[in-house]
This record gives C-alpha cells, structure tokens and sequence, in this order.
C-alpha cells in the first residue's frame, strides 16, 4: 500500500474536516490523537473507522497491538511530515484515528438509577473530568444539554481517559426535552446550587436519582433548578466563591456513592 504525502489528498481533506464540530456532527464521527488514546478507545469497544498511520510506527507495533491486528482493512499509511501539518498535539505521535460515534438513545439513558446531567458545563477539561468521575463513582448515563463544549472535542477525548464508550449518554439537549425526560420519569432530582442551606454532606440520598452540575460561571438555569427536589451545596471555608465544576461534580458524586 502506498502512503499518502499529499495535504490535498481526499482522504486527508476530510480528515481535517472532522477537526470542526459541525463536521464531526455531520459525519457522526470524531478524530483520535496518538496511540494511547486510540488503543485504550478500542479496548472499551470503539468502533474504529480509519486509522491513517505511518509505516515505520506500524512496523514497531503490529505485533502487539489488537487495534491493528483486527482492523488492517481500516489502515491507511501517511507521511511522517502530513502527520504533522494535520495534528492538533503540537508533538503528535505517528496516529491519527477516526471513530465512529458510540449510538444511544433516550430509553438506554433514562432507564438507568444513576443519571448526570450537564447543563452548559463549557470548559474541555472540566467536562472530561466530570465525565471520567461519573463513571468512577457509579453513575449510569449522562444527559449533556445544548449550549456544553462537544464532548468528542480532543481536549474533552483526552481529560475523559476513555470513560465516554463506558457511559451511555445523549447530547445537544435542548432545555425543553431535558425538562418533558426529568418530569415523565419517576426520580429525586438533585441540583447542585450555591443559593440552598442544605450541604451535600448531610443528606441520604434517594433513588433512583437526578444530579444536576451547571454551567461554571452562571450555575443552573432556572427552569430546571425549578425541577429540583433538593438543591445541594459543598461547605466553603476559605475566601473564594466557589468550587471548580469538575471538583463540585466530583465530591456530590462520591458523596451519592457512599
């Protein structure tokens, strides 16, 4: 198989392409940097739909990667240099691979006790956190409104740790839907929200269970902190305003899990 140097290859076009959201959206696809990210993805059941690969890093691999070894009809060589020019890792390693979007819906993730909801939560490592923490501490699926950073943006991919194919989960919500999901299904909905008395710490927790985390400057919209059966909130003793998302998100959940 020959390698592919050319920027203007086809192939290579639509690659770049799947960098911007409303492509990757379009194709139901998203980009993966590196052989870690890429092998510990379809070691959690990704579904691997080309993997563009220099041939001297193949070389040094085939024999002990299952990624390769079961998709060489998916493989496509490339220079070391269009590596490079097409990679966001400012030193990328000699991979780049595209993955299918994992497909649930609505049912899968409603059907669960444990769900997280994200409501505009907009920083790339913030919602990678949260997300790889939901699935540490028990959480079953996860509901990301419209307005929250793409969680198949890179910066999002890496802060996850392959965490997102752990999860089923549906995203680009709109408020009304998440409104009609959280009042058809029978649940205890808790919000976390500065503006309560009642401290995460002190309650026993019912289920099958809602938590809510905001957007991090602006917190929970209205119409659904509304919906709330408890609102919580995380003791703060030194002089600032509040906690990080990903930290907040973090203890209410262990909190729940315990």
């Amino acid at each position: 198989m020959d390698k592919i140097t050319s920027i203007k290859n086809d192939k290579i076009k639509n690659l770049r392409k799947l960098y911007q959201k409303k492509y990757r959206k379009q194709k139901g696809q998203f980009i993966l940097e590196g052989l870690r990210l890429t092998r510990g993805s379809y070691n959690a059941g990704a579904n691997l739909d080309t993997i563009y690969i220099t041939k001297d890093f193949y070389n040094n691999l085939i024999k002990d990667e299952a990624f390769l070894i079961n998709n060489q009809d998916k493989i496509v060589f490339v220079s070391n240099k269009l590596i490079k020019e097409v990679a966001d890792t400012e030193n990328p390693q000699d991979i780049i691979t595209v993955v299918n979007e994992p497909n649930f819906n609505e049912k899968q993730v409603l059907s669960k006790e444990y769900i997280l909801i994200l409501d505009r939560v907009q920083d790339p490592g913030n919602m990678g956190t949260i997300i790889r923490t939901a699935v540490a501490a028990g959480f079953q699926s996860l509901i990301i409104t419209k307005g929250s950073v793409d969680v198949f943006n890179l910066k999002v991919l890496r802060s996850t740790m392959g965490a997102i194919y752990s999860i089923p989960f549906i995203k680009d919500v709109d408020l009304d839907k998440v409104k009609a999901m959280l009042n058809n299904k029978k649940q205890y909905i808790y919000a976390a929200d500065l503006n309560t008395e009642q401290y995460y710490n002190e309650l026993k927790y019912k289920r099958p269970l809602s938590l809510i985390i905001g957007n991090e400057a602006h917190g929970i919209r209205e119409e659904l902190l509304d919906l709330a059966n408890q609102k919580v909130k995380i003791p703060i003793r030194g002089d600032i305003e509040s906690l990080n998302a990903a930290v907040a998100a973090g203890l209410i959940m262990y909190e729940i899990l315990r």
